[in-house]
């Protein structure tokens, strides 16, 4: 172990200005920190009591000394103050090495803050580390940033494809709204044009399911007009699609049941309905009983 200044195997510096097959080749790099208002004082460098270089503040100097293998010290002092120094031992071995030292300077003393001496294999193996560890950091991190943009673009898509969802959804949704409040016609509704033209209970069953509380636009005719049991004002009325005819009728039998004149919305100028109108009728779709027949409730009637 190397201890004390000017180790006594330490040769002379002036006398060995080159590497020999004694000596070895010794690359020194030094970087000094830069203070940005007190102690910004110059360095100089020893080694083993021999100045060997000036290193000035806040710079970096790189030389080449040849050394004896063996224990070396080398010192750092303020230029113009020796006794503000600071020291480092180190065993140099039987190959050309590299010395790397970073200094700070202080009013009391130059610290050394990092320090190293190494072989040149030595050297080489770490610096093949140290870009092995720098590739796989560099790899590392450009993969994690692939698989954050992959995350990102997944997440996008995923918020994306949800937004078009709840879009069609909610177009769907007004779509269906609109639909169901849509007044069914024979020139909208395939459905309503067949079951006008087909009495058949099948027909009139399947209808009255699907459409249960739609409302429905046709021209009719009243067929029949009786007084709901004892009452006066109010009445039940059958009615079919098209033109009255007392020989023949379209469709199935429709019917009003117990309503009075102001159910049936009836235009202002018109007195009432009577069997043998012809009318244009807009009502709901309430039941059908294959008895009884078809049940509407009015919404309005008018003669035409």
């Amino acid at each position: 172990m190397c201890t004390g200044k000017n180790a006594s195997n330490a040769p002379s510096l002036a006398d060995a200005p080159a590497a020999t097959a004694a000596t070895k080749n010794l690359t020194v790099t030094i970087e000094c920190s830069k203070n940005l208002i007190l102690s910004r004082y110059d360095v100089l460098v020893y080694m083993d009591g021999e100045r060997v270089e000036k290193v000035d503040h806040g710079d970096t100097k790189e030389f080449s000394l040849s050394l004896a293998p063996g224990c070396h010290e080398i010192t750092f002092t303020e230029d113009g103050d020796s006794k503000v120094d600071g020291a480092k031992s180190f065993t140099l071995q039987e190959e050309d090495s590299v010395l790397c030292a970073k200094i700070h300077c202080t009013a009391s003393q130059v610290e050394v803050i990092d320090f190293s001496v190494k072989t040149l294999t030595q050297a080489a193996e770490d610096q093949k580390k140290a870009e092995e560890e720098a590739a796989a950091a560099a790899a590392a991190k450009e993969q994690a940033a692939k698989e954050q943009a992959e995350k990102l673009a997944a997440e996008q898509e995923a918020a994306q494809q949800k937004a078009a969802e709840e879009q069609a959804a909610a177009e769907a949704a007004a779509a269906a709204r609109e639909e169901a409040t849509k007044v069914l016609t024979v020139e909208n509704s395939p459905d309503l044009a067949a079951l006008l033209e087909d009495e058949s209970a099948d027909t009139c069953t399947a209808f009255a399911s699907k459409y249960a509380g739609r409302t429905i636009e046709f021209d009719g005719s009243v067929d029949y007009v009786a007084n709901h049991g004892s009452s006066t004002t109010r009445f039940d009325f059958l009615l079919s699609a098209g033109d009255y005819s007392e020989v023949s009728q379209r469709g199935p039998t429709f019917r009003f049941n117990d309503v009075n004149r102001l159910n049936l919305h009836l235009p202002d100028n018109c007195e009432g309905l009577y069997t043998g109108d012809n009318v244009h009728i807009v009502a709901t779709v309430d039941k059908y009983d294959t008895d009884k027949g078809f049940f509407l409730k009015p919404v309005s009637v008018s003669p035409r």
